[in-house]
């Protein structure tokens, strides 16, 4: 079990340092593009932008001699800025990295070729920079939710309450004080931790909200009026990138305990919260 617990974290901080890894090069593609002088002039460079597949480009010519042009590419727009003969490119928004490739490609192949040689060392440097400017914050997390047991006990419904510590930009810990009502009363105080990765530009993310998350957790819980008391613990995933209400869902195993009895049964935990 525990093995099994080990395996499963590491692969899910393997997948969320791809994550990482992914999005910083996709930033220093950006970045080596937006900020390279192309030896060409804008029209030269909108012409030969224009000759890839889905792009539009148009120029416009003023009295006094500048020129402007701009184009876009599957919705991403960008334009092209003359810089004595040279030319830049600006964009409106974040391109995807084989989109800023496909247009790089034809402006200066040199250079795109050069960039290879040194895009490991700009990821690695990317990713120690976000390291060392993350500052572990409070979060929050609250729901409502249903779930259904194994032991045949009614739905049971209620609601979370809690907070979330993000230690660095995969780890976060969690307390929360759950109630649900399937005919008596349960009232439980979870701890766990959860796998992510911080995004600051998200809406969520202004309450320290991970995108999505994997979750798991343990904790004490009581049943009332017939006084019962039990251990839970399971595994969940959170989705709150979803730009409309955010979810979860959870399986868990419980062990309650009545005198000298207990039993085993398997929860199945839906709703929607942060």
């Amino acid at each position: 079990m525990r093995f099994a617990s080990f395996s499963l974290l590491v692969l899910l901080l393997t997948g969320c340092r791809v994550m990482g890894v992914n999005a910083a090069r996709r930033e220093a593609v950006q970045e080596a593009f937006v900020s390279q002088r192309f030896p060409l002039n804008v029209e030269e460079a909108a012409r030969r932008m224009q000759m890839r597949p889905g792009v539009r480009t148009s120029c416009d010519r003023y009295r006094s001699g500048a020129v402007e042009c701009s184009g876009c590419l599957n919705a991403h727009c960008f334009k092209l800025i003359d810089d004595q003969g040279f030319t830049r490119v600006a964009t409106a928004d974040a391109l995807p990295e084989a989109e800023v490739r496909s247009l790089w490609q034809p402006l200066d192949p040199g250079s795109l070729e050069a960039l290879r040689g040194e895009l490991d060392d700009r990821i690695h440097d990317a990713l120690v920079d976000k390291a060392n400017q993350f500052e572990p914050r409070w979060g929050i997390t609250a729901g409502v939710l249903a779930g259904l047991s194994t032991d045949g006990s009614a739905v049971g419904v209620g609601g979370r309450l809690g907070v979330r510590r993000w230690f660095d930009i995969h780890f976060i810990g969690h307390a929360a004080l759950e109630y649900r009502n399937k005919g008596d009363h349960e009232v439980s105080l979870r701890v766990g931790l959860e796998i992510a990765r911080w995004t600051e530009d998200r809406f969520w993310g202004l309450l320290g909200v991970p995108p999505a998350s994997i979750s798991m957790f343990i904790g004490p819980l009581i049943r009332v009026p017939a006084v019962r008391g039990g251990l839970r613990t399971g595994i969940g995933v959170h989705l709150s990138d979803l730009r409309s209400v955010p979810l979860f869902a959870e399986a868990a195993a419980e062990t309650t305990f009545a005198g000298e009895a207990s039993r085993v049964a398997f929860t199945f935990t839906v709703g929607a919260g942060i």
